[in-house]
C-alpha cells in the first residue's frame, strides 16, 4: 500500500467514517468526448422522421443526412449505439 493512498484513505475516514471504506465507483464524473445532447435529439428526430416518411432510416441514411443537411459527421457506429441506446 502507498503512503499516498494511505493518506487519502485516512482523510476519507476522518470525513465520513466507516463509510469511507466502502466500494466506491471508478467511473469518471464526465466524458468530454460524448456525443452532444443537441446530436443525439438531432439522429433522434431524423430517425423519426425518415420512419413516418416510409424511407429508410438505418444509421447509413442517418449519417448521410447529418452530413448533408446539418454538416455533421457521426460514425455508423456512434448512430446505432444513440438508436439502441434509447430503444429505436
Amino acid at each position: 500500500m502507498s503512503r499516498s493512498w494511505l493518506y487519502e484513505l485516512l482523510a476519507r475516514y476522518r470525513a465520513e467514517g466507516d463509510a469511507a471504506f466502502e466500494p466506491r465507483s471508478r467511473r469518471p464524473h464526465t466524458s468530454p468526448r460524448a456525443t452532444p445532447p443537441q446530436t443525439v435529439e438531432l439522429v433522434l428526430r431524423l430517425r423519426k422522421r425518415l420512419s413516418e416518411s416510409g424511407l429508410d432510416a438505418g444509421a447509413d441514411t442517418i449519417g448521410w443526412h447529418l452530413a448533408h443537411h446539418h454538416r455533421i459527421t457521426l460514425s455508423r457506429a456512434t448512430i446505432n449505439r444513440i438508436l439502441v441506446r434509447h430503444g429505436v
